[in-house]
């Protein structure tokens, strides 16, 4: 959904949007499922739009244990200040002027969510908090079947680290 700088900048309150798109994740390892669904308000303070909202999505997941897919939904707040007098600028220390984007003719708010949508995905996520995962011996789904396979010995290489050990 794009919104032009100018009917921000021409509605006195701002303006409330409601968001429900279907976009792709475009990332390899993730697939939305449904549309993104949210809302967003934004408003002009003099060379500046702000915008600030709350989104979420249902995504495919492949779990980092079992590796079975699940389908999880995931939610983001956004807040974002855009200024159509800032420039990049590159090296030193960050400051504040640094988290304010350039403003264009318009904004898009499904890429803006779908940014932010990404950054909140676990990075090793779980079908289930108690996912038991796979065997390492035979490969065996421990959450399906006991496989009765023993744990091996640690490779007797890293036997040094276990004085480290914490007990």
């Amino acid at each position: 959904m794009r919104i032009g700088t100018k009917e921000i900048f021409d509605a006195p309150e701002g303006l409330v949007v409601k968001v429900e798109e279907a976009t792709p994740s475009l990332a390899d390892d993730v697939t939305f499922v449904g549309p993104i669904r949210g809302h967003v308000r934004l408003w002009a303070e003099g060379t500046r739009v702000h915008l600030r909202g709350e989104a979420g999505v249902e995504v495919l997941q492949v779990c980092a244990r079992c590796l079975r897919e699940f389908v999880s939904t995931v939610h983001a707040e956004v807040e974002e200040v855009f200024d159509a007098t800032v420039r990049p600028r590159w090296g030193g220390a960050l400051e504040a002027e640094d988290f304010v984007f350039p403003l264009e003719d318009e904004l898009d708010v499904t890429e803006i969510f779908r940014q932010h949508l990404l950054l909140t995905l676990p990075e090793a996520p779980l079908c289930r908090a108690a996912c038991e995962g796979l065997c390492p011996i035979c490969g065996a789904d421990r959450n399906l079947v006991r496989c009765g396979c023993t744990p091996s010995s640690p490779d007797p290489r890293l036997a040094v680290l276990q004085r480290f050990r914490v007990q």
